[in-house]
């Protein structure tokens, strides 16, 4: 989904598997909001639809790229599915360049802090069910030692965004918590 604010002056392009329901839903609520094009649009399709000025904030958001892999799993298995999303590792995360980039693991504090630069109101982002990936489990837990080497070698988006220094810690935390008889969710 793609949000434009005229009061003030920003434009959210949604990304997949990063909370993109709940955030087109808390800021089409702001005054001045509207969705000008559903689904995941990119920048040139609202631009084509109602051109932006260059006075607009864009924003955006990136997630965990291991934790999205986990989500985007389909009927097969988690590692044949990895080495198949591999096969071609074009951008297979976060299309779209923006000026502001909003982290899902901490989206909240993110985006009030872009709010409150752009003077626009704070929010709350609801929790919900229909919001939620449906993970059973936390997704470290999908990852065997190789599956790590291989997405922080296949993926470029990893280390553009900052997970690369993420991704082995939290792995390996999450072994020594299985290893230990311990589980966090």
């Amino acid at each position: 989904m793609a949000v434009i604010n005229t009061r003030y002056r920003y434009l959210f392009l949604a990304e997949k598997r990063c909370a993109s329901r709940v955030l087109s839903d808390v800021l089409a609520a702001q005054p001045g909001s509207e969705i000008v094009l559903p689904h995941h649009a990119t920048f040139d399709e609202v631009d084509d639809k109602c051109p932006i000025s260059q006075e607009y904030t864009i924003c955006s958001i990136v997630r965990n790229p291991a934790d999205i892999l986990v989500t985007m799993q389909l009927a097969n298995s988690f590692q044949d599915y990895m080495r198949l999303a591999g096969c071609n590792p074009s951008r297979v995360f976060f299309q779209h360049e923006s000026d502001i980039v909003l982290r899902y693991e901490n989206l909240e504090n993110d985006l009030n802090t872009l709010l409150r630069s752009l003077k626009a109101p704070e929010v709350t982002i609801p929790y919900k069910e229909k919001y939620v990936t449906g993970l059973k489990n936390p997704w470290p837990s999908y990852y065997e030692e190789r599956d790590i080497d291989f997405i922080l070698g296949t993926f470029p988006e990893i280390e553009r965004w900052g997970y690369i220094d993420i991704i082995r810690p939290e792995w390996k935390k999450w072994q020594l918590q299985m290893t230990n008889g311990t589980s966090s969710s």
